[in-house]
C-alpha cells in the first residue's frame, strides 16, 4: 500500500536516478583506482635496474679499479659517479650526495 500524498512514478524516477548515479560514482571511482596503481606501477618498471645498468657500473668501475683489488680511492669517487651511466648517475659537484650514501671507507694497507 503506498503512502498517501506519495506518486508512485516519481518515486520510481528518483529511485533510479539515486541508483543511477551511485553506480556512476562508483564506477568512476573503481577506474580512478585501477588507473593509479596501473601509472605506479609504469613508475616502478622504468626506474628499475636493469643488468645493462649492472654491466655499466662493472666497466666503469675497472677503470677506476685497475689492479682488481675491489677497493677505490676516495678521492675517485666523485668522478667515479659522474662517469656512470642514468640511472647510478650523479653529476658533479656529488661530494655531498656522495657523503649522504653511507659509504663504507676502509684504510689503505
Amino acid at each position: 500500500m503506498p503512502i498517501s500524498g506519495m506518486n508512485t512514478f516519481l518515486t520510481t524516477i528518483c529511485a533510479f536516478y539515486f541508483l543511477f548515479f551511485t553506480f556512476v560514482v562508483l564506477v568512476n571511482m573503481f577506474s580512478a583506482v585501477m588507473l593509479d596503481s596501473y601509472s605506479q606501477f609504469m613508475l616502478l618498471l622504468e626506474t628499475d635496474l636493469k643488468e645493462e645498468d649492472f654491466s655499466s657500473f662493472y666497466l666503469v668501475w675497472k677503470q677506476f679499479d685497475q689492479n682488481e683489488s675491489h677497493f677505490v680511492d676516495v678521492g675517485q669517487l666523485s668522478s667515479l659517479f659522474d662517469n656512470l651511466e642514468s640511472p647510478l648517475k650523479v653529476s658533479k659537484p656529488n661530494r655531498c650526495a656522495i657523503a649522504l650514501m653511507n659509504i663504507g671507507i676502509c684504510k689503505s694497507a
